[in-house]
């Protein structure tokens, strides 16, 4: 699109969310607001006289790539270019365009510097700055937040955060209460709301770790399978655990191995899930002294390796099965305790299937809520397993599907991240989150417990955290670490000597000294009113917490209205039961089968009357088919 030269001013929202791919505007000078708002397919703008841009005049285009700007440019908002991920201003001399480009963090370049072939000199490109310019800080969004009981990290840090509305976010959320206090006001700004509830197992989302174990093209990746055994060994070892349990925990793991990579290998997608694991180890057998003796799942095996020989599944059971019979009882009896929460029907209906979808945090404006229980942990190595497929899974979505940035910023607010399990390699992935538009806020009461969690690796987290912000609290440790962190400040000191007596005498001396800027005394007792914050490359400061009724989105919140504002759970998200499946395999052998000779078995019902009765619809129902029936829920009539 070519403006034409007699028009200087491009109105309100005048091609906003249009299909244009290319603006060229020779004499504009004004671009008002959201003119161009929410173009995603606009690729490239030439406007040389323009001098003033609105607010949100080109936000959301996502595929804008060049900006050519002339010198007469001086005015543009923080949201003229919001989420132009990728794009470069270009102008002739440096001048507010290059001020603007790193005061918002994007790329600028001088046009028309060299052609293609140049030779550029050293010389040449120290001459084109009079004078380096500062370099701006490039901070990451990762925080630590430290805080005892009370002293209102959800309400002065969590609440204000989630009521910006500015991004996708993943909430862990111990009691509820930030779901049932922020959900209505998600829902009305356009976000839509995922839930993954292991407090109360029957009002959540479906999440099956086995679901994010496939590549781009859908084939299985055996890192993945690996990485989600490792988390699930690691989350629910028992604590104390000394050295000499590692020979069982590493015969376990060989076992759960040989299991999920044999699912992932023959069974389908719908049998893919823990259940179906400890399903497996119910078929296994082992006698000492009759190690000879064939179980179920050795005839599983044995048919595996005779279709493919080199499978991992095969690999791995066959070291399993080098151990010795009591032995190999042993790892059964072990890797069944690991697995028996899945026996029970809330947990096997919770991880059956997925819907939850963690891939897709970044393609809309999307909520999770992860609520998990205040006191029991039993149940957290799915919270943990989660967390660690969702970054996975949105690495894996920046890369393939936005060239390396999510299309909407994630932000991850874990609150009471020690009860949330240990994320293998969490330091790694908070030094890189960061270039895919991820960020992560760790909240804690106390460094005792990232200590405890992390032992090896837990300094490394807060160097990987640009900002800290301290609440107050009693921890010793907590706070001898803050004062060292805080560092120092300078006093003066004078001193007086005086001698009494006919020929008395003064002195005076004056000193520098040093003290802490907060000693450990003065942390512990710090007002309640008051937060110390930290930011990389600046000094630290005292300021005062934010109180939430000043949010201009208060009125939303259910403490604000009751009635209107709060989320209920349990009218929302109902958890998926698990899907019963019938198998005819032992009744008739598909290779022997005649084609002619069917089996048809009628389903019918309705709302408020039997149209036919259970006898009479199984009349013609051979009795061993009708007794595998008997049980089944959801095959009946009605």
């Amino acid at each position: 699109m070519t403006v034409p030269d007699n028009i200087n001013k491009i109105g309100e929202f005048a091609f906003a969310l249009s299909e244009v791919k290319s603006v060229t505007m020779s004499s504009v000078t004004d671009v008002e607001k959201g003119a161009f708002f929410g173009c995603e397919k606009l690729e490239h703008i030439e406007m040389e006289k323009a001098e003033n841009i609105g607010t949100s005049a080109f936000e959301r285009c996502y595929a804008l790539s060049d900006i050519y700007m002339g010198d007469k440019f001086k005015k543009a908002d923080i949201t003229s270019f919001r989420q132009c991920l990728n794009a470069v201003v270009h102008s002739p001399t440096g001048g507010y365009a290059e001020q603007y480009a790193n005061q918002n963090d994007m790329t600028f370049e001088i046009s028309g510097g060299c052609t293609d072939n140049e030779v550029i000199s050293i010389r040449k490109i120290a001459e084109m700055r009079k004078a380096a310019a500062k370099i701006k800080p490039m901070l990451n969004l990762n925080m630590i937040i430290l805080g005892g009981s009370g002293t209102g990290k959800s309400r002065f840090y969590v609440k204000p955060n989630i009521m910006q509305c500015n991004t996708s976010f993943v909430v862990t959320d111990p009691s509820g209460e930030l779901l049932q206090s922020c959900g209505k006001m998600l829902e009305r700004k356009g976000y839509k709301i995922k839930v993954f509830n292991i407090n109360d197992m029957k009002h959540s989302s479906n999440y099956n770790p086995f679901h994010y174990l496939k590549d781009n093209d859908g084939n299985i990746n055996s890192n993945n399978v690996i990485k989600m055994i490792n988390t699930f060994m690691l989350n629910t070892k028992e604590e104390g655990a000394g050295g000499g349990d590692q020979f069982w925990t590493d015969a376990t793991r060989l076992l759960l191995s040989s299991l999920c990579f044999l699912l992932v290998e023959t069974a389908s997608e719908e049998e893919q899930n823990f259940a179906g694991v400890l399903d497996l180890i119910h078929k296994a057998k082992v006698i000492e002294g009759k190690e000879e003796e064939k179980s179920d799942l050795d005839l599983m095996f044995d048919k595996r390796k005779e279709a493919e020989p080199n499978a991992l599944s095969v690999q791995y059971y066959d070291e399993f099965k080098q151990a010795a019979g009591k032995t190999m009882q042993s790892i059964l009896i072990s890797t069944t305790t690991k697995l028996q929460c899945f026996k029970l029907e809330d947990v096997r209906n919770l991880t059956f299937t997925d819907n939850i979808h963690l891939e897709t945090m970044g393609d809309e404006l999307t909520a999770l809520f992860i609520i998990i229980p205040s006191t029991d942990t039993t149940y957290n190595f799915l919270a943990a397993m989660m967390y660690t497929q969702l970054f996975d899974a949105l690495y894996n979505r920046a890369i393939t599907f936005y060239h390396g940035r999510l299309k909407y910023h994630v932000r991850c607010l874990l609150d009471e991240f020690a009860n949330c399990g240990k994320i293998p390699e969490f330091d790694k992935v908070l030094a890189t989150c960061r270039k895919f538009e991820i960020s992560a806020v760790i909240i804690l009461q106390n460094l005792s417990q990232l200590k405890r969690l992390y032992e090896k690796s837990w300094e490394e987290l807060p160097g990987n955290c640009d900002t800290m912000i301290y609440l107050g609290g009693k921890d010793q440790f907590t706070n001898e670490y803050l004062s060292k962190e805080l560092g120092k400040e300078t006093i003066d000191q004078q001193s007086i000597n005086q001698t009494k007596g006919k020929q008395g005498s003064s002195s005076y001396n004056n000193a520098i000294l040093g003290r802490e800027l907060a000693t450990i005394d003065e942390l512990s007792t710090m007002d309640n009113n008051d937060c110390i914050v930290m930011v990389r490359g600046l000094h630290p400061f005292m300021t005062a917490k934010f109180d939430i009724i000043n949010h201009p989105r208060y009125n939303m919140l259910d403490e604000a209205n009751k009635a209107k504002n709060t989320y209920y759970l349990e009218d929302n998200i109902k958890t998926m039961p698990e899907t019963e499946y019938v198998d005819f395999s032992r009744l008739y052998d598909n290779e022997t089968a005649d084609p002619d000779n069917t089996i048809e078995i009628g389903y019918v019902t309705s709302d408020n009357e039997i149209i036919k009765s259970a006898a009479d619809l199984m009349s013609d129902i051979p009795q061993d088919i009708r007794s595998i029936f008997a049980d089944v829920t959801g095959v009946y009539a009605a």
